[in-house]
């Protein structure tokens, strides 16, 4: 998803990262508040922390899973396309086509994070709510433990309606 000219400057040039705290808005999109592995006066967090805030150090790197994603589950490597067709077989469906591939970042020391949001749940959403006027309903608050990026995507959707 493309991010918003109105956050900082540094986090325009990567976008989403484990550690975010965000609502995701009624268009469907990552709504960035702030970066718990980040200093308040990180120019991705640009002083705009909840009062209080203490960073949580971003885990050493083996608590963390990165690297290309290739084959896998619901995953396949075709070829250089010139021209793909696609049969669909079911009432519904959806194709995701990654014509670079995409990267990968997940989190694997969860109850770290766990444990974090629950001691600051309460501040983050007086902030996301008194601050930033947000709106945030209870359990609309979301903490980034991994994500897939990729640098170009196609998508496709369908819907077969039936007259029985």
């Amino acid at each position: 998803p493309s991010t918003g000219f109105n956050l900082p400057l540094e986090y325009r040039k990567n976008g989403i990262r484990i550690g975010d705290v965000g609502i995701i808005n009624s268009s469907g999109l990552f709504d960035f508040l702030f970066n718990v592995c980040l200093a308040a006066d990180h120019p991705i967090n640009s002083n705009r922390v909840p009062e209080g805030f203490k960073p949580l150090p971003l885990p050493d790197h083996q608590n963390i899973f990165n690297g290309r994603v290739t084959e896998g589950f619901g995953i396949y490597r075709l070829g250089v396309p010139s021209d793909y067709n696609f049969k669909c077989t079911g009432h519904e469906g959806a194709i995701l086509i990654l014509p670079e591939g995409s990267y990968r970042e997940d989190l694997h020391a969860i109850g770290i994070f766990r444990g974090y949001a629950s001691r600051n749940g309460e501040s983050w959403y007086h902030y996301a709510n008194s601050v930033r006027c947000r709106e945030a309903v209870n359990g609309s608050l979301h903490l980034v433990t991994g994500c897939h990026k990729s640098t170009a995507w196609a998508l496709g959707a369908f819907a077969h309606s039936s007259s029985s």
